[in-house]
């Protein structure tokens, strides 16, 4: 009896640490905020590399600026996938939850926005670092950190 219980418990907890990979639907849960084909603006600064964004965001490849217009053309419990309007590039975001703490509905909506950040709170010098995706010496913390809504001490945009 013992064996028996001891072989479904093995199973149920192989079966839940493979998961599935979910696909959401809009209006789903923490997903109903979040619109496919609708046009969104980025948060922050993006450093994607071979066409993948992870969350956790070390500051290295391609700069994709704050404020670029993008489209969510899919969107599942652990990625997304963007087209950058201007280019027709396409990105998958990976969310790193043990980075971000965060489902990928959650973490989409801090990533991207359907309003731009507003820049001018932001000297003219902020101004160009922050479109340049750089942090340079005198800048304001906030302006280091951008508004992309996520702790101090999480922020991946300006953080490593």
């Amino acid at each position: 009896m013992f064996r028996k219980n001891y072989i479904v418990m093995l199973l149920c907890l192989a079966v839940l640490a493979v998961g599935c990979k979910k696909e959401l639907k809009p209006g789903e849960g923490a997903a109903a905020a979040v619109q496919p084909a609708q046009v969104y603006y980025t948060q922050f600064s993006l450093f994607q590399e071979q066409n993948r964004f992870r969350t956790t965001n070390y500051r290295k490849g391609q700069l994709i600026p704050i404020n670029t217009p993008v489209a969510l053309l899919k969107l599942t419990s652990d990625e997304a996938v963007l087209r950058v309007e201007s280019s027709g590039q396409l990105i998958t975001i990976e969310n790193v939850q043990k980075f971000t703490k965060d489902d990928m509905p959650i973490a989409f909506s801090k990533i991207a926005g359907t309003s731009k950040v507003d820049l001018n709170q932001y000297t003219p010098t902020e101004r160009e670092s922050i479109l340049a995706g750089q942090v340079k010496t005198g800048m304001s913390k906030k302006s280091r950190a951008g508004r992309h809504r996520l702790p101090a001490a999480a922020c991946h945009a300006f953080a490593r």
